[in-house]
């Protein structure tokens, strides 16, 4: 079966997200209709490749409930448009795309089972997308057991495909301290298994002060037997009102589809350490400090991170200052990063902010550094819990520089650059 093209991307956006709803009966007694509407407009000035990229983003999130007084229904749309000038930083992005755009049926077919129709995330396997049928079944108040099924949409296209076809199955259980789901997904492309994986995740709360999170995914290898792809644990702890600390171990590889992917792509492991951690001081000062670490299997190199924060509160009662400074480690080049910002929240439900950021960078074994210095300031209005607008504009100086002389630019004309950007974004809750 071939990929069912969108002919009018805003028309099919549209219809996917009126057309159910004005197929339902008693659609105009909904009792709660809710959502977010957002629109985002970016442009870019970059000189050192003398390209121009301006990007407007718009995104609809709809939730339709109590539709139906005989029966508990629910429905769901996200879709997003993109429009684009200039360059594309990928020409592959699709310029329509749906999330979601199904609708929950609540005790569908037997009691304590509930179904859902139409392009999904199925949030207990982790990854998993469909367009399609889920059924849910309920055994107790928080805890359930389901299957799914459909196509997939096109991973690249995000079109409705007959060449994606994907099935499985899950579990989850919420407590008051605790809980867990996982699942198993399997996929297929143009009848041939494309990827099989198992997901699982649970969370703790031993405390009010402790909480633990863990996440895993086990892809089968196409040579027979599973493999480890993602696995993150986390702990947290709150040192009272004054402060908290964290550390996050994660693991991770890319996954190779075995039949809809006809190239090879890196997939060696890479593992990360994080600690973090700020205390406040003083009634308005808080310290903060940051350590990342990855290392990757090929060589075993590590690339890391150092950041230590001071933030000051209340500054003049409605301003606040906010410093930091990074050291970095990559795996080929090193450099550091300063940061400083003043903000404050103004009258009649403003706030802006205004900042100077640093950086300079050298690769291994090159006789210069890159040094780069950026300036922004953002303004921000919001009107009550429905209604905001906030821009911000960023000129960056980029200038390669001799390691020997930081005043003296290297290489020919056209190695130091100037690049802008401007970005916009308001939204509507109702």
């Amino acid at each position: 079966m071939e990929s069912i093209k969108l002919v009018n991307g805003k028309r099919v956006l549209i219809a996917l997200a009126v057309i159910p709803i004005l197929s339902l009966s008693g659609i105009a007694h909904a009792e709660k209709i809710s959502g977010r509407f957002t629109a985002s407009y970016y442009q870019r000035n970059d000189d050192s490749a003398n390209q121009k990229y301006t990007f407007t983003n718009e995104r609809l999130r709809l939730k339709v409930s109590e539709i139906s007084k005989e029966r508990d229904m629910t429905f769901n749309f996200d879709g997003r448009m993109r429009q684009t000038g200039g360059k594309d930083y990928n020409s592959s992005t699709p310029d329509y795309r749906i999330q979601d755009a199904n609708l929950e049926i609540g005790d569908f077919l037997f009691d304590k089972t509930d179904m859902v129709v139409g392009r999904q995330y199925v949030r207990h396997t982790f990854g998993s997308r469909v367009d399609g049928v889920q059924l849910k079944h309920r055994l107790g108040e928080k805890t359930g057991v389901g299957i799914f099924g459909g196509t997939q949409p096109d991973p690249v296209k995000d079109i409705m495909s007959g060449e994606f076809v994907t099935l499985g199955f899950f579990a989850y259980k919420r407590d008051k301290y605790y809980g867990f789901s996982g699942g198993y997904t399997t996929s297929m492309y143009k009848g041939k298994e494309d990827q099989s994986y198992l997901y699982g995740r649970g969370d703790y709360r031993p405390s009010q002060q402790t909480s633990l999170y863990g996440s895993l995914r086990s892809d089968r290898k196409k040579s027979g037997g599973y493999e480890m792809t993602n696995l993150m644990a986390s702990v947290n702890y709150q040192l009272g009102r004054k402060g908290r600390v964290g550390a996050v171990y994660s693991q991770y590889r890319a996954v190779q589809l075995w039949e809809s992917m006809d190239y090879s792509i890196n997939r060696e492991l890479q593992k990360t350490i994080r600690l973090s951690g700020s205390y406040r001081v003083r009634k308005n000062s808080t310290v903060s400090a940051n350590f990342d670490q990855r290392t990757r299997e090929r060589d075993n190199k590590t690339a890391s991170t150092y950041r230590f924060g001071y933030r000051e509160r209340n500054l003049m009662k409605m301003g606040y200052a906010d410093f930091s400074y990074r050291i970095l480690k990559h795996f080929t080049s090193s450099g550091t990063h300063y940061r400083g910002a003043l903000g404050a929240n103004l009258p009649r439900n403003f706030s802006g902010e205004l900042s100077i950021t640093k950086m300079e960078n050298k690769a291994e074994g090159a006789n210069y550094k890159l040094e780069q210095n950026m300036y922004a300031a953002s303004l921000s209005w919001f009107s009550g819990k429905k209604f905001y607008i906030t821009g911000q504009y960023e000129v960056s100086n980029e200038k390669y520089v001799d390691v020997n002389s930081i005043y003296t630019p290297t290489g020919s004309p056209g190695t130091e650059y100037k690049s802008s950007s401007l970005f916009l974004l308001g939204g509507y809750k109702f």
